[in-house]
């Protein structure tokens, strides 16, 4: 093995790996439920894991960064929308027998 690979596993190995119950413990993540990172899991979401055995670890480097990717401007910074008295009237329909309505 080369010195710079045999340098890389090492650092593989050597890299801080949660457990889900670690993962749940974080503030970003404590409003979720094991079952939420199982179907995350399942579905491709969530922060990336790797399996060893049966049991899914997070790499802390690759959750940090998911979690950066998740962050988004405010919306209400990026557009101006008018507030609904500066848009006139607007025609909806009712949601049950579907007349058409006036709000604003």
């Amino acid at each position: 093995m080369h010195e710079q690979e045999r340098g890389s596993v090492d650092a593989v190995i050597r890299e801080r790996r949660l457990t889900v119950e670690e993962l749940l413990a974080l503030p970003e993540f404590g409003h979720l439920k094991p079952a939420t990172l199982s179907k995350w899991r399942t579905a491709g979401n969530g922060p990336p894991f790797i399996v060893i055995g049966r049991k899914p670890f997070y790499p802390l480097a690759a959750v940090e960064r998911w979690l950066k990717e998740q962050e988004k401007p405010c919306e209400a910074a990026l557009t101006q929308t008018p507030y609904p008295a500066e848009m006139g009237t607007v025609r909806r329909k009712h949601r049950l027998t579907g007349n058409r309505t006036r709000s604003g």
